[in-house]
């Protein structure tokens, strides 16, 4: 996530290179080192190729690709292309330089599922000023079907200080990806998941009775913890689900808890954007997962969560054009004015839940 003195991330401003501002059109040769022996290879590759199979640690029960998992790939992919680009550990962590998601655009087509091949493409769209947006397609290695396609808006921020950095001074330019290029790989640039956009916001008053004013913070504070959970002393109370009755009939409104602990950390100190998902996914009962499959995730990183930070996610379910819309934002402030992050995933009824 974002930490709060760079919320203009949030919606950036297409803004391309002048002429002669010293950009190449595409990456140039980078040499880079390959292997113990220190021998050096060029590199000219604008598109990111992985071979890839899912292992029985990256399902979940129905045998299908966990959504952390999924963005862990796509994720990880971004990183080495970058490596590969030569803006790698180097030119980046070293200098105390450090990589994070503004938002992300997930469409899932079809999960993939345990031992299934699987082939990653990943590749760079036009700069935006500090923000690096990025494409991924995931494909079935057997048959060329297209399960996943993702756009993310990636920037770099000072590890001290957690401000955004131009590229100005950090140095590191990635010039987006020609079209041609990317019909040569089966891509049509014209028909893709297009920059994401934001996700909106729930706030206390959608998760009581329309008449009920929300009233001062404090009694906010008291909505929640009288309707939806309940604190005993410093512990929070595990993540509850959503009860499976509220299912039957939407749309359904509540709060929940979330403390993130160490194991949720990640190299840049803070709770990793993928633990995020799996908070989200743990709303919802295994029964609604064995009658629904995920489809559409956007979620908006607006601040950084450090660990043993306790999250209250408001959450609300919804019929929405055929779909079930859950939308959920979190907050680490006590007042509810500013979130944490925000996201919404769509699922679709299963034909034949069997």
């Amino acid at each position: 996530g974002l930490p709060q003195t760079d919320r203009r991330l949030a919606a950036p401003v297409p803004l391309r290179p002048p002429v002669g501002a010293g950009i190449p059109c595409r990456p140039a040769i980078i040499f880079q080192k390959s292997g113990a022996s220190g021998f050096h290879q060029s590199y000219n590759k604008v598109m990111y190729k992985k071979e890839d199979t899912i292992l029985a640690s990256d399902v979940d029960f129905h045998r299908s690709l966990r959504i952390s998992s999924l963005f862990t790939k796509i994720q990880e992919a971004s990183v080495a292309h970058t490596t590969q680009l030569g803006f790698g550990r180097s030119a980046t962590l070293d200098r105390g330089y450090l990589w994070v998601i503004s938002r992300m655009r997930v469409v899932i087509h079809r999960l993939p599922v345990y031992d299934e091949d699987i082939t990653i493409l990943s590749w760079p769209t036009d700069m935006i000023r500090m923000i690096y947006p990025r494409c991924c397609r995931i494909l079935s290695s057997a048959t060329g079907e297209v399960l996943v396609e993702s756009h993310a808006l990636w920037a770099l921020i000072d590890e001290k200080s957690r401000h955004a950095l131009m590229p100005s001074v950090t140095g590191v330019l990635i010039p987006g990806i020609l079209h041609e290029e990317l019909s040569a790989y089966g891509i049509d640039p014209t028909d893709f998941v297009p920059a994401p956009g934001g996700a909106a916001h729930v706030r206390i008053p959608d998760i009581v009775n329309a008449d009920v004013s929300a009233g001062s913070a404090a009694r906010r504070t008291e909505i929640i913890d009288d309707a939806a959970f309940s604190s005993d002393g410093e512990e929070s109370m595990p993540l509850p689900f959503i009860p499976e009755k509220s299912l039957t009939s939407l749309p359904y409104a509540g709060a929940h808890q979330k403390t993130f602990r160490f194991t949720d950390t990640d190299i840049n100190g803070h709770v990793h954007n993928t633990h995020y998902l799996d908070a989200i996914e743990d709303l919802l009962p295994i029964s609604w997962y064995q009658t629904h499959r995920l489809s559409d995730i956007l979620i908006c990183y607006e601040h950084e969560i450090l660990p043993e930070t306790t999250e209250t996610l408001l959450c609300r379910l919804e019929e929405q054009q055929g779909d079930c819309a859950l939308h959920v934002s979190g907050y680490s402030d006590p007042s509810f004015s500013s979130s944490d992050f925000t996201a919404r995933l769509l699922y679709q009824p299963l034909a034949d839940p069997s």
